[in-house]
């Protein structure tokens, strides 16, 4: 992300008192792969999930007396691999644009065509992150068909596309949750006080993506004069507001 992005989201988050520490933050030592990923948690009811890598690929697991009980890959498709920061794949650089957003993904969540990229685990509250990155594993389609407008210059349909991709990857995030604990009586929302604490964090996170999405639906004129502290940025508040904030969680 780049620092005029990173920037932009702090000042807008600032203007709507946004609480964006519920969020993760960058850790150097292990995007750079110097960290590697090693993580433990003993939920109330006896289980003990656990987070460890083995040449790059992030294994996730619950276990019940030492034995596995639920492998997180039974979540993505088939062939989908968990990878952390020093075995994500570089892209071969052409312009120097595709490696620098290659690079932009290492050791931070987020889903590619055939693996998630592994960002740092150091509370049990980091599985969110990653049950929605997986709910992102199975819903391509809107992606690609957000790829079409931008290619076409559909601003609107690409940041409705967008929209409905973050909404549809929380929705599985919270399916896959609910059947774990149904079928193992493990609670993944330990780490939360309760739902409004979750939901303010799934909120959270949706009203980041608006403000990206408020970038997207910006002219670069716009930008540029925005840069330079010339102009604000028209929000387009409340049609954004209605794609990314309603305050309301699918179920599904």
């Amino acid at each position: 992300m780049s620092e005029f992005i990173r920037n932009y989201i702090g000042r807008r988050a600032e203007e709507e008192n946004l609480d964006t520490s519920l969020l993760r933050k960058e850790d150097s030592e292990y995007v750079e792969g110097r960290e590697r990923l090693k993580y433990k948690y003993q939920f109330s009811s006896g289980e003990l999930f656990e987070a460890t890598e083995d040449v790059g690929e992030a294994k996730f697991v619950i276990l019940r007396d030492g034995k596995e009980i639920f492998n997180f890959k039974e979540l993505v498709p088939e062939g989908f691999k968990f990878l952390t920061p020093k075995y994500w794949p570089n892209p071969v650089e052409s312009d120097g644009l595709e490696k620098r957003q290659g690079e932009s993904i290492r050791g931070k969540w987020a889903c590619g065509e055939d693996a998630i990229s592994v960002g740092k685990f150091d509370s049990i509250r980091d599985v969110v992150a990653l049950l929605h990155e997986i709910g992102h594993s199975k819903g391509k389609i809107p992606f690609m068909e957000r790829q079409t407008a931008h290619i076409m210059g559909e601003k609107k349909r690409e940041i409705e596309l967008y929209s409905q991709e973050e909404r549809s990857a929380w929705a599985e995030a919270l399916k896959a949750a609910r059947k774990v604990d149904r079928d193992l009586g493990v609670d993944l929302f330990e780490g939360f006080y309760d739902t409004e604490d979750l939901k303010e964090y799934i909120y959270t996170c949706l009203t980041t993506h608006r403000y990206l999405a408020e970038l997207q639906a910006a002219g670069k004129l716009d930008i540029i004069l925005n840069v330079l502290g010339l102009k604000s940025i028209n929000q387009n508040s409340e049609w954004l507001g209605k794609l990314f904030d309603k305050r309301k969680l699918t179920n599904k």
